[in-house]
């Protein structure tokens, strides 16, 4: 009977010792960030949680950090470039394993930021940084010697810092770290940077471009330090002399009313007060020609008028001058000056089966373009029928007027005792009249009006003789 009881008692404790929870294996620890460290091991037969305990140091106490049901954890919000100790219990129905091994991993350190330094007044220099992966904020240290010491500044958020109330002239050195939590990254290399001093610093970078026939935009960048404004000074030569023709409060000026197709050259020159800078680099830029008319034609209308048309230039004019000749080798006189939005010249009064030739130029205030040309046209013979009779005895002469729009009619006055007593001696829908049966050798004055229903219009006066 004891031998029995013996037998059961080893038979109990063999079934709990295969019923104890063991502690997991294979735990690591990876950092995975600068604040996190990823835990994994292998799965405990019998368990149904898990606890994670964390500590500084491997001696120390270690503190319950979670409680999970699988077979990883990650620990976050930790400090950068600090060492963690870690260690895990299995916990089934009614038993908690023993601790694991122990294992550790570094969380990732804050990296030194690449500072950049630049004076910007008598009184201030601008710092400016990259910003840091997992930094929550930045310290400012500034020295007034390379080696140091630097005393501390300042925290921001930002990845830049303007330093203010310095003294005037003066070199100044700076480091800065990221900070994350309570751990702070490690220090920037020195730069160093000086307060502007309180002369008056010229701008750079002058650029002069055209902007047509008579304007020249200007552009430079800002002068180092404060200034109330900027002159501009402009010459016709490289040379000089250079004259003050404005000023500016921004970095920016357009010249206007400049000669088409010609060199300008800039400076500019920063003031406070008083105060005066050295000058600028000089800039240049030449204005755009004026360009002549494009697809100049001249087109027979009929026998006593031809008509002249062309095209607006793409650069602006004032105007059109148009010149007409009975050869094509000229001369060429001047026989009409038209506004800029005209584009057509009606050549009335002239001889018939003649050809004419014809030049144009644009022109401005100050400038001509290229006289372009010549185009030419015949006038168109007059037909038998028209011919006057006795072609050997009497004249005739060809009237030709400009087409007025409104007109109904146009009433023909004439009159051979200059001009003093005109007569009604046609009327007509058309905008030419052969008067036949003239005395040779005879001066007619002719008046032409248009009858445009509720008034008249007086279209032209001449004289013609046979």
């Amino acid at each position: 009977m004891d031998n029995d009881i013996n037998i059961n008692n080893n038979q109990n404790k063999s079934i709990n010792a295969d019923l104890r929870i063991l502690p997991p294996l294979n735990v690591n620890a990876v950092a995975t960030g600068i604040d996190s460290v990823a835990l994994t091991w292998n799965p405990v037969i019998n368990a149904d949680r898990y606890y994670i305990y964390r500590a500084l140091t491997p001696n120390s106490a270690f503190s319950l950090i979670g409680t999970v049901n699988s077979t990883s954890f990650t620990d976050t919000d930790l400090n950068a470039n600090t060492t963690y100790y870690y260690k895990i219990a299995a916990q089934s129905e009614n038993e908690t394993s023993d601790f694991s091994q122990t294992v550790s991993a570094v969380t990732l350190a804050l990296e030194k930021p690449i500072v950049t330094a630049k004076g910007i007044s008598t009184t201030q220099i601008q710092l400016n940084w990259n910003e840091i992966e997992g930094a929550t904020s930045y310290n400012v240290y500034r020295s007034s010697s390379e080696a140091g010491p630097y005393r501390f500044v300042t925290t921001t958020l930002n990845n830049f810092y303007t330093d203010s109330g310095l003294e005037i002239n003066t070199i100044y050195y700076y480091k800065v770290s990221a900070f994350s939590s309570a751990t702070e990254g490690p220090f920037s290399d020195s730069v160093s940077a000086a307060t502007l001093s309180d002369r008056v610093y010229p701008p750079t970078n002058l650029e002069a471009a055209s902007v047509g026939e008579n304007e020249i935009s200007l552009s430079w960048t800002a002068s180092l330090g404060t200034v109330d404004g900027y002159r501009i000074y402009r010459s016709l030569s490289l040379n000089g002399p250079f004259n003050l023709i404005d000023t500016s409060l921004t970095t920016a000026f357009l010249d206007r009313n400049l000669s088409a197709n010609t060199t300008y050259y800039y400076r500019v020159q920063a003031y406070r007060g008083n105060s005066l800078s050295a000058f600028s680099n000089i800039a240049y830029a030449t204005t755009s020609a004026i360009l002549p008319p494009s697809n100049f034609k001249a087109t027979a209308e009929n026998e006593c008028c031809i008509n002249v048309t062309w095209n607006r230039p793409a650069s602006y004019v004032t105007g059109y001058r148009l010149y007409r000749s009975l050869y094509i080798g000229g001369p060429y006189n001047l026989i009409s000056s038209v506004d800029y939005n005209t584009t057509n010249y009606l050549d009335c009064n002239l001889r018939d089966n003649t050809t004419y030739y014809y030049k144009i130029e644009s022109y401005s205030e100050s400038y001509t373009s290229e006289l372009i040309g010549p185009v030419s046209a015949t006038t168109l013979p007059i037909s038998e029928e028209n011919k006057p009779i006795p072609y050997y005895r009497y004249a005739c002469a060809n009237l030709c007027w400009c087409n007025e729009p409104q007109a109904v009619e146009y009433l023909i006055y004439r009159s051979d005792k200059n001009s003093c007593c005109f007569n009604l001696i046609a009327t007509t829908c058309v905008n030419h009249y052969k008067d036949n049966l003239l005395e040779k050798h005879t001066a007619y004055h002719y008046k032409i009006i248009a009858d445009c229903g509720c008034y008249t219009k007086n279209l032209a006066t001449f004289t013609i003789c046979t």
